[in-house]
């Protein structure tokens, strides 16, 4: 971990044996570079950066790709405030074109609901103009452990859980 702040980096290997995370690998060096930063109390930053694999329209970020590295973000802030989940519903707002070379940032808020149901927010942005590219919402549902596996598992560990 390296200190950037009041936050510090993450290396998603250091909770499972491998990088799990396809987005970081999706189009090779071309494509989105993901890194998470975490607070003492499991709060997330993450910063994205859009390279050219990761193309929709014309010089600008695709659509699937903002969606995939906010649900990745949303529950990864579930698990650092030890909640294990799976996406059950994610909606998706698209508010702006995101250009192509362009560092955004996701923040996420985690809200413990009653029952197994969480709820999330993420919000793709602009850090500069803090304008939002694309917001999302989704409800998370808690999972057992014994439903979801020894990497789960091993995570938690980690994680002090």
């Amino acid at each position: 971990m390296s200190d950037t702040g009041e936050h510090h980096e993450i290396d998603l290997n250091d909770f499972v044996e491998y990088h799990r995370s396809f987005l970081s690998r999706c189009a090779g060096e071309d494509g989105m570079k993901v890194r998470y930063l975490a607070t003492e109390e499991g709060d997330l930053l993450v910063k994205v950066h859009f390279g050219p694999g990761s193309m929709g329209p014309p010089g600008h970020a695709h659509g699937g790709a903002m969606a995939a590295v906010l649900d990745e973000a949303m529950g990864i802030a579930c698990y650092f405030k030890l909640l294990p989940v799976l996406t059950s519903t994610l909606t998706i707002r698209y508010l702006r074109m995101l250009p192509l070379g362009t560092e955004a940032h996701i923040t996420v808020k985690v809200e413990e609901g009653e029952g197994r149901d969480i709820r999330v927010h993420g919000r793709l942005f602009d850090p500069v103009s803090d304008i939002d590219f694309t917001t999302a919402e989704g409800v998370y549902r808690k999972v057992r452990l014994d439903r979801i596996g020894d990497h789960a598992r091993t995570v938690l560990e980690r994680l002090g859980m």
